[in-house]
This record gives structure tokens, C-alpha cells and sequence, in this order.
């Protein structure tokens, strides 16, 4: 991937972080118009995951289009055989917003998520958002977040299968 490409991404993933700045701000203030019957927090919480998420997903079509035909991964990817779009997008873009029961990482440890941020941060790095991709490498936080993700789900995997045997 080239430096232009690495560009694009850094510049999407970073409007994606003022449109969650900005959102979370008219929340603090009371200014935020709420689309629909949930509170206040929950709209905004829906609205920043969708942000994120497509943040990350714009990073994954940024690397496939800037990768050539006769990539491998992209054939795999093209193919159906291996992956897809969101797995190019964490290897090359970003890793994007790591979630804990289907929500954004709660503010657990006397209202923070990890000792090394603020207390009462809600901004999208502070409550699981992973910037970097697998190819840039990850910050300790970031690793954090991507084990928290992946023992939930670890879990949620073993669970459902006992109750689905059950069932069967």
C-alpha cells in the first residue's frame, strides 16, 4: 500500500473521530436531535458505532481498489473462498470499533475503560476504537480492546453452541 493510499485512510478515519467529537459535544450541551424513541445515549451511542463502522469499512474499499488484480488475498477475497472486505479493511485500514455485548467498551474501572485514559472519556480511542491496522501494528490499549472483543465473543460462541444443542 503507498504512502497516497495510507493518506486516504488516516483522513477518513480521522473525520470519522471529529464526527463522533462533534456528536458526543452537542450530547454534553443538550443539543442533539434524537431520530428516534431510544434516550438521548443510546441514539448517540448508535450513531457513533455507525460512524465507526463505516469509517472502517470506507478503509477496507480504499485498499481494495489501491491493491491489484493479481493480489492473492484480493483473489481469495473476490472469490468467496477466504475473508472478505471487513478482513482486508483491519489488515490494511483500520481494525475499528471493538465491541463488548453489542455495545462500544463501557466505562468500567472508576469511569474509564483502561487506566491510560481520562475518566468520563467518551471519545471513539477511549471507549475502543482502533485506528491502526494489523500491517501498522497495534498499541498495548488497542491490543487490550482487540482481546476484550475476542473473549466476548469466544464465550458468546461456546454458549450459543450448548444452547443450540439443547435445542437440536
Amino acid at each position: 500500500v503507498t504512502d497516497e493510499i495510507n493518506d486516504k485512510i488516516q483522513k477518513n478515519i480521522s473525520e470519522a473521530a471529529k464526527q463522533v467529537s462533534l456528536m458526543i459535544h452537542k450530547g454534553y450541551e443538550g443539543t442533539y436531535n434524537t431520530r428516534s424513541d431510544r434516550n438521548i445515549v443510546e441514539d448517540i451511542e448508535g450513531e457513533i458505532k455507525f460512524a465507526l463502522n463505516s469509517s472502517r469499512d470506507n478503509a477496507g474499499k480504499i485498499g481494495v481498489e489501491s491493491l491489484t488484480k493479481d493480489n492473492r488475498l484480493v483473489n481469495m477475497i473476490m472469490a468467496g473462498s477466504k475473508g472478505d472486505v471487513t478482513n482486508l479493511a483491519q489488515i490494511i485500514g483500520c481494525l475499528g470499533q471493538s465491541e463488548v455485548e453489542g455495545k462500544r467498551v463501557p466505562l468500567n474501572m472508576e469511569k474509564r475503560t483502561l487506566p491510560y485514559y481520562c475518566k468520563d472519556d467518551n471519545g471513539a480511542e477511549a471507549r475502543g476504537f482502533i485506528p491502526r491496522s494489523f500491517k501498522t501494528g497495534l498499541t498495548p490499549q488497542h491490543y487490550f480492546y482487540h482481546a476484550m472483543a475476542g473473549r466476548i465473543g469466544l464465550i458468546d460462541t461456546a454458549v450459543k453452541t450448548s444452547e443450540t444443542g439443547y435445542i437440536q
